[in-house]
C-alpha cells in the first residue's frame, strides 16, 4: 500500500520526521532517506516526485527504529 497525496498528509514532513529520528538537519536528501529505508536513492526521487511513500517501507523504519507509526505518519503523539 501507498501513502498518496489525497489523505491529507503531507509526504515531506513524513520524510523530514525520518531525519529527525535520524538525527539528519533539512534540507531532505534523497541518499538519507534511501539508507533510511533499504532502498535505490532514485526510487526515493521517484516517491518525492509522484508525493507517494509505501506504508510498509514506513511500518518496517518505524519498528527498526522503535518509533510510533502513528507519530511518523501524522507527527501526532510521541515519537516513542
Amino acid at each position: 500500500m501507498v501513502i498518496r497525496e489525497n489523505l491529507d498528509l503531507n509526504i515531506e514532513e513524513i520524510y523530514g520526521r525520518i531525519c529527525e529520528v535520524l538525527c539528519y538537519e533539512k534540507p531532505i536528501d534523497n541518499e538519507i532517506i534511501s539508507k533510511a529505508l533499504s532502498v535505490k536513492s532514485n526510487t526515493v526521487s521517484a516517491w518525492r516526485k509522484r508525493n507517494t511513500i509505501p506504508w510498509d517501507s514506513l511500518y518496517v523504519f518505524a519498528k527498526k527504529n522503535k518509533i510510533s507509526f502513528t507519530w511518523l505518519i501524522d507527527g501526532s503523539g510521541s515519537m516513542n
